[in-house]
């Protein structure tokens, strides 16, 4: 504020996600796995992120602007008739868009990351399964 620096989204004050020691050396994010999500819930608060739900992508979001792609992979019985049991976030990842070459934490914009992780965060919690 006292710098008087334009900041590069709408908000105010915005929280923060940073990388732990861990996760730097991780290949991908595993913050939020194991968490269960509700598919309809989870539908409705992805188009308001910009997020996009690909068959062959999976829930993708792109950041043009630095070239990265952001996936969270999910697990789900798919065949499970009873639809009893929510599906489950497995891992968040990054690839560099044009190539599609997996990028390790340690190589995502911390910009990137923080606005990804947020979204993530955001997202469930309005889709997150309580069971």
């Amino acid at each position: 504020l006292e710098k008087k620096i334009n900041q590069p989204f709408k908000q105010v004050f915005r929280e923060l996600y940073l990388k732990t020691a861990e996760e730097q050396a991780l290949p991908h994010c595993l913050r939020y796995s194991g968490v269960r999500i509700l598919p309809k819930k989870m539908a409705g608060a992805l188009k308001a992120c910009r997020w996009v739900a690909d068959a062959e992508e999976g829930l993708q979001k792109v950041c043009y602007e630095n070239d990265v792609a952001a996936n969270i992979h999910v697990l789900a019985d798919w065949f499970n008739p009873a639809d009893t049991a929510a599906p489950t976030v497995e891992y968040v990842a990054f690839y560099e868009r044009i190539s599609g070459r997996p990028l390790p934490l340690n190589e995502v914009p911390d910009i990137i990351f923080s606005e990804v992780i947020r979204d993530i965060d955001l997202l469930l919690g309005i889709a997150g399964s309580k069971s």
